[in-house]
């Protein structure tokens, strides 16, 4: 709340019949916006909450898989091989159960790996999205210009962008293709995705992840798109 604070001995209601309604306006426009502010810091503070029960909900799952299922099926894949190495050649049912075993938890794998890889905090943004851009299905051109350090906050925001960006664009059932940049400038850090892919296939709603984690940070997230291009552009504080 904006205070007016009285010298000794001044009258109030004299000093306020003394301000003119220029003046009033202005007090009033001041008042006003130290409301907006802070609300805005009460509202980036439970979006930095969330996200954070969020990721310590994933850190709990991904170490569930890692110690239970995923061990498991360490397990029945070795039984499986065991006994089909003492089989005559060409059991191909034995054969075809410990390829679905294997598959099954190659996708558990990548399930635990989790969202954010160990390559980002190790090797930084550059490294994790060259890293994504090689995992996608979708044909994709990676610029990065010199991002420099840049905190793991707005790091893991920048990727997880990208990374949304990306499996909107894998799930298009036309061939799609995309363009992904990321640049550091006068302590922003933008990062945009580029896809040449159907309108209809783009579900903004699969966004809310990223949306809670820009935001959280001050940042901006825009979605834009036409008949044949979506572009998803996230602009982060992230120091000087």
């Amino acid at each position: 709340m904006l205070r007016l604070v009285l010298a000794a001995g001044k009258d109030a209601d004299d000093v306020l019949a003394a301000i003119s309604p220029a003046d009033r306006l202005s007090l009033r426009n001041a008042q006003l916006s130290a409301v907006t502010k802070a609300r805005l810091a009460d509202v980036q503070a439970s979006r930095r909450r969330i996200v954070a029960t969020s990721d310590t909900e994933r850190r709990r799952i991904e170490h569930d898989l890692h110690d239970g299922a995923q061990q498991r099926l360490v397990s029945a894949a070795f039984y499986l091989s065991l006994a089909r190495s003492k089989l005559p050649p060409g059991s191909a049912p034995l054969s075809q159960a410990e390829a679905t075993v294997r598959d099954a938890l190659t996708n558990l794998r990548l399930l635990s790996h989790g969202l954010f890889p160990s390559v980002l905090a190790t090797e930084g943004l550059p490294a994790a999205l060259d890293e994504l851009v090689k995992m996608t299905d979708v044909v994709t051109m990676l610029e990065v210009c010199d991002c420099g350090a840049v905190d793991a906050e707005a790091a893991m925001a920048a990727y997880a962008t990208v990374a949304a960006a990306l499996e909107q664009a894998a799930r298009s059932t036309i061939a799609a293709s995309a363009r992904v940049s990321a640049i550091r400038e006068e302590g922003t850090l933008t990062v945009r995705a580029e896809m040449q892919c159907p309108t209809a296939q783009m579900d903004d709603s699969d966004f809310g992840d990223v949306a809670d984690r820009v935001g959280a940070l001050g940042g901006r997230l825009n979605l834009s798109s036409n008949d044949s291009r979506t572009v998803v552009m996230a602009v982060l504080p992230c120091g000087s």
